[in-house]
């Protein structure tokens, strides 16, 4: 094997082992939670009423307030908006 033969396969395993190290590192960010409280609930609002008034606030493509984390904001105050409120914070 010449040297640039050693180099091409010193290349290639350093790629499959980054690529590797980025697939074990997102997973490890997906399983931790986004933690409740009056910030992370405050930017699931607007990312809610930012995502209605891409379709004018239209009923049928109203995004789902569930789908879009964290859970439970309610316990913090801060429940599904309506067409009036996403208005008036955008």
């Amino acid at each position: 094997m010449t040297i640039s033969t050693h180099t091409l396969v010193l290349v290639a395993m350093m790629a499959m082992f980054f690529f590797f190290t980025i697939i074990v590192f997102w997973q490890w960010i997906s399983r931790s939670g986004i933690q409740t409280n009056q910030a992370t609930c405050t930017a699931k609002l607007l990312n809610f009423c930012t995502r209605w008034y891409k379709y004018g606030f239209a009923d049928d493509k109203k995004p789902d307030w569930d789908a879009i984390k964290p859970e439970n904001c309610e316990e913090v105050g801060i429940s599904e908006p309506d067409a009036e409120t996403c208005k008036n914070l955008i």
